[in-house]
């Protein structure tokens, strides 16, 4: 129609994405990788990781304890309910509900993190916990999983930490 439209698309590559506009009806006039929006990613969530590791020590303690996988979402839904204020929406309560909705209707818990989890659930995570439901050591998985996540979370805030100062002295010195 003559529109001409911008913006950015998430994928593993070009490839993918220009697959992924293509199937949107859409002609590329350009397609380049945003190496910059790659670092504000990894410096920026939009979603507390702190709060995505409790979760998966949560979900770890209940499985191992014997609690089945619905309830155990049902119990931790519960307690995020009562202690978030009513007017914070979080995006990984959201992404509870929708959890807990696809284990009631019946399907595997890595199909449902894939579907709901929206790009908070790392890839490598996901398939892990398949292989993890597939042997039945899901337990084991998930405790290893939210070791990854603690270390990734922990390695991330160092190099914040250690960028500041570099930071401070490139805007001092073009200062």
């Amino acid at each position: 129609q003559g529109t001409v439209f911008s913006g950015s698309v998430m994928a593993d590559c070009k490839d993918i994405a220009a697959e992924y506009l293509l199937q949107q009806e859409l002609f590329i006039l350009k397609l380049d990788r945003d190496y910059w929006g790659e670092v504000r990613s990894f410096i920026n969530s939009d979603f507390d990781e702190r709060e995505l590791i409790l979760l998966c020590r949560q979900l770890t303690v209940m499985i191992k304890s014997g609690i089945p996988l619905g309830n155990a979402f049902q119990l931790i839904s519960q307690t995020r309910k009562k202690s978030n204020n009513k007017n914070k929406k979080d995006r990984l309560t959201d992404v509870l509900k929708k959890i807990l909705t696809g284990l009631e209707s019946g399907s595997s818990f890595s199909h449902v993190l894939s579907e709901a989890g929206e790009g908070i659930f790392p890839k490598t995570m996901i398939a892990s916990i398949a292989a993890g439901e597939a042997s039945g050591m899901l337990d084991e998985v998930l405790e290893k999983e939210t070791a990854s996540l603690s270390k990734r979370y922990q390695s991330k805030n160092k190099f914040k930490t250690a960028m500041i100062y570099p930071l401070f002295l490139l805007c001092t010195s073009i200062a």
